[in-house]
């Protein structure tokens, strides 16, 4: 097993800082996804634990990013919060940090978080989607960005109960 020294979860990678080849900025090094984070599940039954690799992960990442746009956001309305959050941050680096710089930060974080969303919401409306999640309405065929192509499911299960044709409240929900 490669080695994790950073202690992320299965899915969770660092990309380094580098220069973006498309604008010539740099960027810093960014937490991001890797295949894992939609493709590696985990399950507990009776005291025994089972991961397999390849397939769903059972995991919205959607929501994910909705809740940490969230609290990255509670945290800059919150002055007590933020100043925690500071504190941790120079507990774990051993060092100060800039304050306004963090603020900044956290402030451009949100906002790419924000950005990445009404994209994400454009190229679903463009799909004749209006949510990847609870009780997404799907066109027959979606033909997206760079050519990604969901086949049409009617044709495939012609007499299957998809959810997608549910409302959200008669989807199962996982407790």
């Amino acid at each position: 097993m490669p080695d994790n020294a950073n202690g992320l979860p299965v899915g969770f990678a660092i990309l380094k800082g580098g220069v973006d080849p498309t604008t010539g900025e740099f960027y810093e090094d960014q937490i991001g996804l890797t295949c894992a984070a939609c493709h590696t599940g985990h399950l507990e039954y009776k005291n025994v634990s089972i991961r397999y690799d390849g397939g769903p992960a059972m995991v919205n990442l959607g929501e994910v990013e909705r809740v940490i746009g969230l609290s990255i956001g509670h945290t800059l309305m919150l002055p007590w919060r933020f100043e925690r959050f500071a504190d941790r941050l120079e507990s774990i680096e051993g060092r100060s940090v800039d304050r306004k710089k963090l603020r900044g930060d956290l402030e451009r974080a949100l906002q790419k978080i924000r950005k990445q969303k009404a994209a994400n919401d454009g190229l679903l409306a463009q799909c004749g989607a209006w949510s990847c999640s609870s009780g997404a309405k799907l066109s027959s065929e979606i033909s997206c960005r760079r050519g990604a192509f969901l086949p049409p499911l009617r044709s495939r299960f012609p007499s299957a109960k998809l959810a997608m044709d549910q409302p959200p409240s008669a989807q199962p929900h996982a407790n």
